[in-house]
């Protein structure tokens, strides 16, 4: 039997200064070493860009906004990313290409078909000048890269004033505010997951989730199917219901697996007065909202992957509430073992969200992994559950695109 190529296509957000989203970088790998067993990875990296083209739709993985994709040297001179959209796409050139005329004329007729450029993991270099001259962007790895190296370069770049800088792997709000204070445009990295991030004792829902819950209390006949749905885009919300049905006067006597056992018992009344009373909170800030979007895909990633593994509904509902309840922390600033005391959720959930172990944590674990491009725990933990690396990424897909929706919805 022949070996299996895995292709895993992922992404993560560009913010501005306003943190909102302004692009994706795309992240893809071929296999755990990161290109096919026998070919090179020009060959690999040409194949996952077909696999766009052929198979995944621009707007599912990005909306109105554009993809970062990244090319190597063999790439750019072969026009690869000539197949893309050049509305839809910023070019990344790679830190390690070799700067000679091929390859500068190569960039040349990209910028003049109106592709953007960005430069990857940027350093000062002999012949950099003619790149930096029709580049629209300077990235910089502020893991490899000191504090001092970072003003250097800017000082030194200062003349070039079309350029914009991002400032990529940051994962403290003190690098983004440092960053902020250099002059840098846009921030690329894992800051928003971090709890110091959010400091506000009480979380808000969207204003969007809010509407959608109104129109349903207009109907005559609620829709439990409806109600659920709605419910589930939004983590804050999902938390505080877990917290209603736990209150003294609820007297719950069963342990929660999901939010659909939790609106049953509850009941038609007590959810709409409930509703009634929550539609009185404000609109959620622009830092929760993007948090609050990967809540919803970590928890649409993990109930399909459970629909692939488990052929009954109760897990992959209970894995759906273990990815929406997996960044609590974040949104609240509060650790999750204090969050989680005044619910009464299945044993299994709260061994995942709090020690990571038990049955879901496999689950929730690869949903982690892929949205920050950790491709080789993926592949591993496909190899674990028998499943495809496909079907891993449809999961991954079918996620975003139902995010997406509420995405474009300004959150």
């Amino acid at each position: 039997m022949a070996e299996e190529n895995n292709i895993y296509i992922g992404r993560q957000p560009i913010l501005d200064k306003n943190y909102n989203i302004v692009a994706y970088e795309l992240l893809f790998r071929s296999s755990e070493k990161n290109y096919f067993p026998g070919i090179e990875d020009f060959t690999a990296t040409a194949h996952v860009v077909y696999s766009v083209l052929s198979s995944v739709n621009f707007e599912c993985l990005a909306g109105s906004k554009k993809l970062f994709i990244n090319f190597s040297r063999d790439l750019l001179v072969e026009g690869i990313p000539e197949l893309l959209p050049p509305s839809k796409v910023v070019v990344e050139i790679l830190e390690d290409v070799e700067l000679d005329k091929e390859l500068i004329d190569a960039c040349k007729s990209l910028v003049m078909q109106g592709y953007s450029l960005a430069l990857d993991d940027f350093f000062i270099k002999p012949g950099i000048e003619q790149l930096l001259k029709i580049s629209s962007i300077i990235k910089v790895d502020w893991r490899a890269t000191s504090l001092d190296e970072i003003k250097t370069l800017l000082s030194r770049l200062k003349d070039f004033r079309h350029l914009k800088f991002l400032a990529e792997k940051v994962e403290t709000l003190k690098e983004v505010e440092i960053a902020h204070d250099l002059g840098f445009d846009y921030y690329q990295g894992y800051f928003f997951y971090k709890p110091e991030v959010i400091r506000s004792k009480e979380a808000s829902v969207n204003r969007w989730t809010y509407i959608e819950l109104l129109e349903q209390l207009q109907k005559p006949n609620l829709d439990w199917a409806d109600l659920e749905r709605i419910i589930s885009k939004d983590a804050v919300l999902s938390y505080k219901l877990l917290r209603f049905v736990n209150s003294p006067h609820i007297g719950l006597r069963n342990k929660i697996s999901s939010l659909k056992q939790a609106c049953i018992i509850l009941g038609i009344d007590k959810i709409k007065k409930w509703l009634s009373m929550m539609l009185l909170a404000q609109a959620t800030g622009k830092k929760n909202s993007i948090i609050l979007i990967n809540a919803f895909i970590r928890a649409k990633f993990c109930e399909g992957i459970g629909h692939i593994v488990y052929k009954n509904e109760e897990f992959p509902d209970m894995l759906f509430l273990t990815g929406l309840l997996s960044l609590l922390d974040v949104i609240f600033g509060s650790p999750m073992e204090e969050l989680l005391d005044p619910l009464h959720l299945d044993s299994r959930v709260s061994e995942c969200l709090l020690k990571q172990k038990g049955p879901l944590a496999p689950f929730l674990v690869m949903a982690i992994a892929y949205e920050r491009g950790n491709f080789d725990i993926v592949n591993k933990l496909a190899k674990h559950f028998s499943i495809s690396s496909e079907s891993i990424t449809n999961c991954y897909l079918e996620a975003i695109k139902e995010a997406q929706a509420i995405l474009e919805q300004n959150l």
